[in-house]
């Protein structure tokens, strides 16, 4: 009997060594940004004003948002996601935040996407990453029909690209517009907060 006991306690101590030993080695692979804990605390707050699906008779009078924020790479022009948030604004609910530790080395570039099919951002956001530079484009020469080659029947309500000094200070983009008959008009406001 005692010897039954003292074998299933060895087990144990033998099955915790390696599971020890195993986190051991998947926190030495990880890499350097994962090692290193935030240094700072982006709040950010999405704001709606006008909800775009609010003037045709037909629409849910919801407002079903994807909101992305990449860092972008210097070197090569290729984009890390930092956030991927999906939102639903109706008439009741026209704010929301979301606060994420994070360290800033690089330049950041955002894009805000009404989502009108049954596409996620599973679907959506491989899209974003991989033709960032045509949509961005696109959007400054207001070329809806260049983004609905990406984007299909998902409207681009607003991207916008900000160098990372830009964000040390309290920062607000508004994104407005129409989009056939539909008025939107959103508000994101970046505070970066240092922490201790």
């Amino acid at each position: 009997m005692n010897r039954r006991i003292l074998f299933v306690i060895l087990v144990f101590i033998i099955n915790a060594c390696k599971v020890q030993q195993e986190y051991g080695k998947y926190s030495d692979s990880s890499d350097q940004k994962k090692q290193h804990k935030a240094d700072s605390c982006l709040s950010i707050t999405i704001s709606s004003n006008d909800l775009s699906e609010d003037l045709s008779p037909l629409s849910t009078g919801n407002d079903e948002l994807l909101f992305l924020l990449y860092s972008e790479s210097d070197s090569n022009n290729s984009l890390e996601l930092l956030i991927d948030k999906s939102f639903i604004f109706d008439s009741v609910i026209h704010k929301f935040n979301i606060i994420k530790n994070i360290n800033i080395n690089s330049d950041l570039i955002l894009f805000l996407i009404e989502v009108d099919t049954k596409e996620n951002s599973i679907q959506i956001e491989p899209v974003i990453r991989a033709y960032h530079s045509e949509i961005s484009k696109a959007a400054e020469q207001g070329n809806a029909t260049k983004i609905s080659e990406y984007l299909g029947d998902n409207d681009l309500l607003g991207t916008y690209s900000f160098h990372k000094k830009e964000i040390a200070q309290k920062k607000i983009v508004n994104f407005n517009g129409i989009n056939l008959f539909d008025s939107y008009e959103y508000q994101i406001e970046f505070e970066l907060k240092m922490q201790l």
